[in-house]
Order: structure tokens, then C-alpha cells, then sequence
């Protein structure tokens, strides 16, 4: 299957697993880096429109966009690289043969939809006080996030040369792998503290 850029845009989501095995003949690294951060932006921007930290509310507006724009860009980059590495890494445990550009690739492109799905996100807090749109958009943004991993299981499976199910398992290995060392260092931390002061 042959994929102009302008048609992997639309076949993406319906045709996920075919579209990134013709993105990955083509040209794996086209886009990501731009997704990544658009997607970075995105997600830091939904989340603090949600925040209820007087922190974040106290910000002004210039710094509030600067943040958002530097640091959720900076975010989305490594979570692309770090992301495409660790699923690079428990997709070879699971029988499955893609390179880490390949698997970034996956990562990077699983960007798409999920920033289609946080737009109606942020849809839905623009929409308060009126209780149906935000009704309409937060019941698009859940189902379109579903949707989303769907596809990044596709993704991912394309990738690796596997089923989406081997797909998944390597998800949720990586899953559980960040919560392990998340666990240790919340465990380690208090231990390690008196050393650095």
C-alpha cells in the first residue's frame, strides 16, 4: 500500500497497521519530531486547563503560553525518544523485529490521534460553563482517545512485525517497567535524601 502524505492523514485511522507499514518503507522519520511536539503542547495545555493547583491559575498568560510551548515540546521530543526505546526494547521480548527508528516511528505517528483527541479535550474546558458541549466534546475526546490506543496498538504491531495482542503485551510491559522504577526511586528517595544536603 502506497501512502501519499497527503492521504496518510485520513487512512491512518482507518487503516492504521497498513498505513505505518507504508510509512515505514517510505520514510519512517518524516513528521514525528513535529507530532511530538504538537503533541507535547497539546497535553501540557489540556493539562493544566484542568489543574486545580493555584500555582498554575496564578501564572500570567505569556508565561502560562511560554511554558506550555517550551516545555510541552521539550516533553513530547522525549517521550518520543524514550517511548521508542523502551517499546523498542520489551517488543524484542515479545518476538518482535523492529529497529528503535522504526518503533519511534510508531510512537511518533500514535502523536496524530491522540492530539485530534485532546483537541476535544481542550474543546470541552473552552466550552464551561455550557454543561451539553462540554457533554458532546468529553464523550468525543474519550472515545477518540480509545480509538487512539486502538491505533497505536497497530502501530506498534506494524513496527514490530507482530499482532496488535504482542503489541499490547509489550505495552504493557513498558507499563509496568515505569511503574517498577517509579516505585523504586519513591522508595529510595527518602533513603537518599540526607546525602545530598
Amino acid at each position: 500500500m502506497s501512502v501519499s502524505a497527503t492521504s496518510v492523514w485520513g487512512k491512518i485511522w482507518v487503516h492504521p497497521k497498513k498505513t505505518m507499514e507504508a510509512i515505514l518503507q517510505e520514510n519512517p522519520k518524516k513528521w514525528i519530531i513535529w507530532l511530538a511536539i504538537i503533541w507535547g503542547i497539546l497535553s501540557l495545555w489540556l493539562g493544566l486547563s484542568t489543574s486545580s493547583h493555584e500555582q498554575v491559575h496564578a501564572l500570567s498568560t505569556g508565561v502560562e503560553i511560554a511554558l506550555i510551548l517550551i516545555v510541552g515540546a521539550v516533553a513530547g521530543i522525549v517521550h518520543l525518544y524514550v517511548g521508542g526505546w523502551l517499546l523498542q526494547l520489551t517488543g524484542s521480548w515479545v518476538g518482535g523485529e523492529g529497529n528503535f527508528v522504526d518503533v519511534k516511528s510508531a510512537v511518533g505517528w500514535n502523536f496524530y490521534p491522540n492530539s485530534v483527541a485532546i483537541l476535544f479535550g481542550l474543546l470541552g474546558v473552552a466550552a464551561f460553563p455550557n454543561p451539553w458541549l462540554q457533554l458532546a466534546a468529553g464523550i468525543v475526546y474519550i472515545v477518540g482517545a480509545i480509538w487512539a490506543f486502538v491505533i497505536f496498538m497497530n502501530l506498534l504491531a506494524a513496527a514490530h512485525k507482530v499482532s496488535a495482542w504482542k503489541a499490547l503485551l509489550a505495552f504493557i510491559i513498558a507499563v509496568v517497567l515505569v511503574l517498577v522504577a517509579l516505585m523504586v526511586i519513591t522508595l529510595l528517595a527518602p533513603l537518599l535524601a540526607p546525602l545530598f544536603r
